[in-house]
Parts: structure tokens; C-alpha cells; sequence
């Protein structure tokens, strides 16, 4: 077993003998097969014949990583592969495969989203090249999620990457508005509701519309039975005054009543009168309680007085003729 454990080490005297180099990266049996860690081969015995110093290297790009013991203070650029031996020498290094970067997913997704603060914007998914700043609050389009948490953005008619962490969802936004007390509108003045946002402390205000006249009755004038009638309303904010019209409500007839008795040669009189305001809405004659009229009997009893004139003057002519025929005679 001892053999088998200086041969390696006597080919490695004698390599870095014949090639003058200071280090020597050679697998070492003791970790296995070769694994990939981070895309890079590990498993290999770093020798530095100088010091005589031999330890492992889990991972050349790492030495802080190295197990206890090993010497941590390596320079960064120091090759990770033994330098090739002299012409006709064997050499037992082995060539460290160049790391490789991992690979950059996007998962597909829709949203809308806002920054709580300004985010700079790139126009690579590695986030390395800038085209700008996306200011805080700005509603905006999320079409993707990268595997190094960044968010893909609609930007300048193209695609935008950004960081995500600094990211709320277009609902908490909306869901973080809380409303102050309002402010009633009047009939003059708008009243309105402010509301504040508690994430991102804006503010906002929604106009409310006027309200109603506050109208009180100051004079009220009643209709006749002839004229219309009338309310005056005055608005006791702004003073704002108008009028309702109430038309005429008309006579209301009453029962006839006679104002005039009839006597034996006058006519009496009846009327019928509105019960409200006592017009006069109709009339009517009474007739007299003899039932010749006045001038009828006057033209009877002339008629009859000429009649007896005559009769008498006709007797007296008729005596005087015979007293004169008797007269004659004798």
C-alpha cells in the first residue's frame, strides 16, 4: 500500500524537477470519482514543491473553501492547471475545466405590479447594462420572473428588467387607500372625500356634487275664488328664492234667498250668491202678488171711466132731446 502511495509523489518530484514549476494540481484517489460543483471539476491535491506543502482543493475558484489546514492565502489568478512538462517527460497533471455561468431561466407570468421606491432599469436579464429608472408608484406591466429575482417589464416598446424585491401587487396598492371624513358639498360649493394611501402616501380627492337648495316657505298668499294664489321659498344657504302658483279654487254656488218680498203691483227679488265670497252669481224677479198688473187695471178702469162718461152723456143727450120734442109738441 506504501508503494502504491509514493509512486505518484516520485513522478511528481520528478516533473516538477524537469519543468522548474512551483505548483502542481494532481487528482487525489482518496475523493473519488470527479463531481461538478458549480459547473467546475473538484477532487485534485494542490503540491507546492517550494514549501513541500500538499492539501486538497474542493474548488480551485474558491480556496477559502479549502478543508482545514490547507493555505488559504492563494492568489486568485493563479492557474488552475499545471503547467505542461518538459519535452519528454509524463506528466500526471490534470486541466481544471473554465467555470461556467449558470444558465438564466424566465418563468412566464402577467400582472401589475408598482415599485415602492425608484428601480433602476436593464435591458439584459443579468441586470448589468442600465437604461433607466422606473419612478415609485409607476403602475406597471410584469410579463416574466427571472431565476436571479428579477422582474420582466414592458419599457420603452420593449422589454426591461428590474429588481422584484422592491415590487407590491397592483391589489395591495389599491387595497392600501383609506378615506378621510368627507366634506359635505353645499348648494353653492363642491364638497369632497380625500383618501390616502398608506404605502406609498399619496393622496387623492374625489369631488362630490352639489348638494340641494334648503328651501323654506316665508310667505304664503291663498287663492280666492278669483285669483290665484302663491308661495315664496327662499334657499336659507345661499338665499336662492322662487314661487309656487296655486290657481283660483273658483265660487262655490249657495241656495237662492230672496231679498226682495213681492207685493200686490212690485215684483219681488231672489238671489243666489257664491258661499265663500258672497258674489252675487245669479238673480231673479219675484212677480207681484195681484195677478193683474198695475197698468193693465190703470188701462181698465180709464177704459171703464171713458165708458161711463159716454154712457152718461149719451143719457143726458137722449133726456135733453125728449125735452125738446115735448116742448115742440106742446
Amino acid at each position: 500500500m506504501k508503494k502504491k502511495l509514493l509512486l505518484p509523489a516520485l513522478i511528481l518530484t520528478v516533473f516538477t524537477a524537469c519543468s522548474s514549476i512551483n505548483v502542481v494540481y494532481a487528482r487525489d484517489p482518496s475523493f473519488g470519482p470527479p463531481s461538478i460543483i458549480d459547473g467546475m471539476d473538484t477532487g485534485y491535491v494542490r503540491w507546492d514543491p517550494v514549501t513541500g506543502e500538499t492539501y486538497s482543493i474542493l474548488d480551485g475558484s474558491h480556496p477559502d473553501e479549502a478543508p482545514p489546514g490547507a493555505v488559504t492565502n492563494a492568489p486568485a489568478a493563479e492557474s488552475a492547471t499545471a503547467n505542461q512538462p518538459s519535452s519528454g517527460s509524463t506528466s500526471t497533471s490534470a486541466t481544471k475545466p473554465a467555470p461556467k455561468e449558470p444558465e438564466i431561466t424566465i418563468t412566464e407570468i402577467s400582472g401589475n405590479y408598482r415599485p415602492s421606491e425608484d428601480v433602476t432599469v436593464f435591458s439584459d436579464k443579468k441586470g448589468t447594462n442600465e437604461v433607466g429608472t422606473l419612478s415609485a408608484w409607476t403602475a406597471t406591466e410584469v410579463t416574466g420572473e427571472t431565476s436571479n429575482g428579477l422582474f420582466r417589464i414592458s419599457y420603452n416598446d420593449d422589454y426591461g428588467y428590474v429588481n422584484k424585491e422592491t415590487f407590491v401587487t397592483e391589489d395591495e396598492y389599491n387595497d392600501a387607500w383609506e378615506q378621510a371624513d368627507p366634506i359635505p358639498s353645499t348648494c353653492v360649493e363642491h364638497g369632497k372625500i380625500v383618501s390616502m394611501n398608506t404605502l406609498s402616501g399619496e393622496t387623492k380627492e374625489q369631488e362630490l356634487p352639489l348638494a340641494d337648495h334648503q328651501y323654506e316657505v316665508v310667505e304664503t298668499i291663498d287663492p280666492t275664488c278669483t285669483e290665484d294664489g302663491k308661495e315664496v321659498l327662499t334657499c336659507s344657504v345661499c338665499g336662492d328664492t322662487y314661487e309656487n302658483s296655486f290657481p283660483s279654487i273658483g265660487h262655490d254656488e249657495g241656495e237662492w234667498v230672496v231679498t226682495v218680498e213681492p207685493k200686490a203691483f212690485s215684483e219681488g227679488l231672489k238671489e243666489r250668491k257664491c258661499t265663500v265670497c258672497g258674489y252675487v252669481l245669479e238673480s231673479q224677479a219675484i212677480s207681484q202678488t195681484f195677478p193683474i198688473p198695475l197698468t193693465t187695471l190703470i188701462i181698465i178702469i180709464c177704459c171703464a171711466s171713458v165708458g161711463i162718461v159716454v154712457f152718461v152723456v149719451i143719457i143726458v143727450l137722449i133726456c135733453r132731446r125728449r125735452a125738446k120734442s115735448k116742448q115742440a109738441h106742446s
